[in-house]
């Protein structure tokens, strides 16, 4: 029959017999090797001789073993939970990322008195384990500043999109009335010229100013005349159809552009600005007589350019004011 010392020596897990006071009565061969200590150095003294055990730890191995005697069933320690509870030193080449054995340990009730406590190395699982936590931090760390550098790179493209639009806005609309100025309407009238052209639609171009406008902004100053040109503005928007382009064209100087529109449209238009216009109006605390004179220019009958038909609406506009200005005029060659 094999003797049961010689089975013990030839298992691959730490086999120890102690009792309650953790006086060592069994030690084979697998915890001579790992520890170091001979079995015949290790016999019949305490573990607390054997290994630098601190206090805790010798609490807790005795609490354990009492556990297991009194209740005769085996009591368990984990190493992904507590670690070890033999410091038991790995080798300096081991030492990668652990100074000790990461130990499993069953305690098993032995006699009435002792227990046997198997230690199982769990090393190598443990550092897999910190190897794959250390992957899934630092692939954790990479996504969060590639997260980071994203939502930069999109507050950046926003400020871009931002400044501009600022830009865009700055350069193509009057602050003033926001309005578009005379650089975004010169785009826009190429536009519709082309457009009527290839449709054969007419096109029709208001060409107005605010009559005395000049001796209101010299007498009164710049206040009240930008809050007249800002009540232009808003009539202009009252008086025409979204689909139309209005234009602070300068000073006191504003274009409505008609697509699709003839003579009777642009009469009608003009008209309605007209009204508009009250006889007597009150700008902060001063009374004013405030009109405006309208030329009126259309495509094709007129001009069969852009150029000439901003030109031609500026002919009817001075028509308009030499018989008596607060009226529109067509143009006539």
């Amino acid at each position: 029959m094999i003797r049961a010392e010689l089975l013990i020596d030839a298992v691959h897990i730490g086999v120890m017999v102690v009792d309650a006071e953790l006086k060592v009565y069994t030690w084979n061969r697998w915890m001579a090797i790992h520890t170091n200590i001979p079995q015949q150095n290790a016999i019949s003294l305490p573990l607390r001789e054997l290994f630098a055990l601190d206090e805790e730890r010798v609490k807790t191995l005795s609490r354990r073993i009492k556990t297991t005697l009194k209740l005769g069933s085996p009591t368990f320690s984990i190493a992904s939970v507590e670690g070890f509870l033999l410091p038991i030193p790995l080798p300096l080449s081991n030492r990668a990322n652990f100074d000790f054995m990461q130990q499993d340990m069953t305690i098993v009730p032995y006699d009435n008195s002792r227990v046997m406590v198997l230690i199982y190395d769990q090393t190598p699982l443990m550092e897999s384990r910190r190897r794959e936590a250390s992957k899934s931090k630092e692939l954790s760390s990479m996504m969060e500043n590639a997260t980071k550098t994203i939502n930069k790179l999109k507050a950046a493209e926003a400020l871009l999109v931002k400044q501009r639009d600022v830009i865009f806005r700055q350069a193509n609309y009057d602050q003033l009335t926001n309005l578009p100025n005379r650089y975004l309407f010169q785009d826009r009238l190429n536009h519709a010229f082309k457009e009527a052209q290839r449709n054969k639609k007419p096109l029709a171009l208001l060409f107005l100013d605010l009559d005395n406008f000049k001796r209101i902004n010299d007498v009164l100053g710049h206040n009240i005349g930008d809050d007249v040109l800002i009540k232009a503005a808003e009539f202009l928007r009252a008086a025409t159809r979204e689909s139309d382009t209005l234009v602070r064209f300068g000073g006191d100087e504003f274009l409505v552009l008609l697509k699709d529109s003839d003579k009777d449209d642009a009469l009608h238009v003009a008209h309605k600005i007209l009204k508009l216009f009250k006889p007597v109006m009150d700008f902060k605390k001063h009374s004013l007589s405030l009109s405006p004179s309208i030329g009126i220019a259309l495509f094709p009958d007129h001009a069969n350019t852009p150029e000439a038909l901003i030109q031609k609406a500026d002919i009817a506009l001075y028509v308009a004011k030499s018989r008596g200005k607060n009226q529109a005029s067509v143009f006539s060659a």
